[in-house]
């Protein structure tokens, strides 16, 4: 949020979505594997219209409804995985939006401008790649880099909550 404050709620919980996949075998790790249930859901359903999707925000019914909410997510997390698992001229349309968001009034024409494509298409391109056998994912090999952490939580008090929020607010850099 710090680096695209304009981030639209579809990418960011598709984003979310996207990465509770990612898992670690052996001296690798896999990110961006299908979630299982998203895809029977989006197979089994209409998408929601392309329009109404990308102006989604937390205060729409489409997000709040219980059964739309399931159809939200899976929806999200196909247009990330879609548009990230691509090929690098989409992966770079991508930063393109995201960029070109703070500047647009309309989510529709951002996506239009960096995909140079209609969202209609992208629809069509979406709704395909629901019906496709198998999905692409990112492999890594962990190969040389230290995995071995510890890592250790602890629940603090609220006035050290307050003071990690205002170090936060006082050493934040509104230029970035």
């Amino acid at each position: 949020n710090t680096n695209f404050p304009a981030v639209p709620l579809w990418f960011n919980e598709g984003l979310a979505e996207f990465y509770i996949t990612l898992v670690k075998s052996g001296d690798e790790i896999f990110i961006g594997k299908e979630v299982k249930r998203h895809v029977a859901w989006l197979r089994a359903n209409d998408l929601i219209p392309i329009d109404r999707f990308l102006a989604t925000e937390t205060s729409s019914e489409i997000y709040n409804e219980k059964e739309r909410k399931g159809a939200f997510y899976a929806q999200s997390w196909a247009m990330v995985h879609m548009l990230l698992t691509g090929d690098e001229e989409r992966r770079h349309n991508v930063a393109r939006y995201l960029k070109g968001l703070s500047a647009a009034t309309d989510p529709v024409d951002a996506l239009e401008d960096a995909f140079s494509l209609r969202v209609r298409s992208l629809e069509r391109q979406l709704d395909d790649y629901m019906r496709s056998p198998s999905f692409r994912y990112f492999r890594q090999s962990l190969d040389g880099i230290e995995t071995e952490m510890i890592f250790q939580h602890r629940q603090i008090e609220h006035s050290e909550v307050l003071y990690r929020l205002g170090y936060l607010l006082a050493h934040f850099n509104p230029a970035r």
